[in-house]
């Protein structure tokens, strides 16, 4: 079994990661159109 500050050391790494992205325009776009009750467009992002 894993030790423990191994797990939290890589949960606390995938937390940060997962952050970064909540920010990103492709999130941004998915909240607005989830939001606004339509498909997402990411084809201007690209």
């Amino acid at each position: 079994m894993r030790d423990s500050a191994t797990i939290r050391a890589r949960m606390d790494k995938e937390g940060l990661e997962f952050a970064r992205r909540l920010v990103s325009p492709e999130a941004r776009e998915a909240f607005m159109a989830f939001a606004q009750k339509r498909a997402p467009d990411f084809s201007n992002l690209a």
